[in-house]
């Protein structure tokens, strides 16, 4: 998904429903797109048809484990101004994920 135009990933999110994708690099979480991620890219007018997700993404973001609890996710959150936290570990392939 790395190099797939961010306009394309984008569209996969509006057809999920979802506000971020996943970006894989085989099994290594790469980073996540987010809403903010595709404002920041369209803001700076480039062509987001042929602008790959890899220069948009939000590189090596933080997650949280099967242990971390609802009260520190949550903290994790505000205090870094984040709106979506990927928990660590295997995941299902599920809606809105795509490698």
């Amino acid at each position: 998904m790395r190099r797939r135009p961010v306009a394309e990933v984008t569209d996969l999110m509006v057809k999920a429903r979802v506000g971020s994708a996943v970006v894989l690099q085989g099994s290594w979480l790469a980073g996540i797109l987010t809403e903010r991620d595709v404002l920041r890219a369209a803001a700076s007018r480039s062509d987001l048809t042929t602008s790959p997700v890899s220069q948009w993404m939000t590189r090596d973001p933080v997650t949280a484990t099967p242990d971390t609890t609802a009260e520190e996710a949550t903290h994790l959150m505000l205090t870094n101004g984040f709106r979506h936290l990927r928990p660590r570990g295997p995941q299902p392939q599920g809606r809105g994920q795509h490698p």
